[in-house]
């Protein structure tokens, strides 16, 4: 399981739990919560073109183009979408709903600025038990084609500047052989040299496996569709009071790193 705000600017975020209180079997059980200024992106940019009536999000995989008439239009491959919806609501400003099997999983809001150097992404995702919200900048790395929106181009996220409680927030518990993972109501339970368990209440339906390298040291791969979107790597501070992860997102091509916070 994973922060994995890829999501939320490409296709969506899977929402993660709200606190739980667990008994302090090992120095990583307990409820964490992620550091919203640690989180960093690097790697492949984000790209999309908006021109003449079509959308394409280039950084989704698989890619598509669909018509920008705020219409759900059908795209195939996703995980976490079978429509979305684009909407240009004005030379600056675009607007998308991803749903699944008639439900909206995903609102976004996208807003470039007047110079057209930065964008804002405001989202809320309702896949779990509360509905999170989340904002982030990226910078402009690209221009986009001529005569094209301005949302057009290539980004690279620079800051994750709000997430609701509920999106930041992740409780581990060991179990006998393994450890539990959950989020905003989607457990992983796995097993330490396990095969993939399913992710439970999670729509993309991920498989996720762990192995421990040492005490301070936990490796997740998570695969969609039998393929692996992510590998994860968790290390335990010295004193237990924070974790530092690095992810590998091999479906973008980017690397996500950010620090978690111990809470109880």
């Amino acid at each position: 399981m994973k922060f994995n705000f890829r999501l939320f600017t490409a296709t969506t975020l899977i929402a993660l739990f709200p606190a739980l209180t667990l008994a302090a079997a090992s120095p990583w059980d307990g409820t964490w919560q992620l550091k919203t200024g640690s989180y960093k992106t690097t790697g492949k940019p984000d790209k999309y073109l908006l021109i003449n009536g079509q959308y394409t999000c280039g950084i989704c995989n698989p890619s598509y183009t669909v018509k920008a008439d705020g219409t759900d239009q059908p795209i195939t491959g996703s995980a976490y979408a079978d429509t979305v919806a684009v909407k240009i609501v004005d030379a600056h400003t675009v607007d998308q709903v991803n749903k699944q099997k008639g439900k909206v999983l995903v609102k976004f809001r996208r807003t470039v600025s007047a110079d057209g150097k930065s964008m804002v992404l405001e989202a809320t995702n309702y896949m779990g038990v509360k509905e999170v919200h989340f904002s982030s900048t990226s910078v402009r790395t690209a221009a986009g084609a001529p005569g094209s929106h301005a949302l057009s181009g290539e980004w690279q996220a620079s800051t994750a500047d709000d997430i609701s409680d509920a999106g930041r927030t992740m409780g581990i518990e060991s179990t006998a052989k393994g450890m539990k993972l959950s989020w905003n109501g989607s457990v992983a339970d796995a097993q330490f040299g396990g095969p993939p368990v399913l992710q439970t209440n999670d729509p993309g339906h991920v498989m996720v496996a762990l192995k421990k390298s040492g005490e301070r040291t936990i490796e997740e791969t998570d695969t969609i569709k039998g393929k692996v979107s992510d590998v994860i790597r968790y290390e335990l501070s010295a004193d237990g009071k924070a974790i530092t992860v690095a992810d590998e997102d091999k479906l973008h091509e980017q690397h996500n790193s950010y620090l978690m916070e111990k809470l109880h």
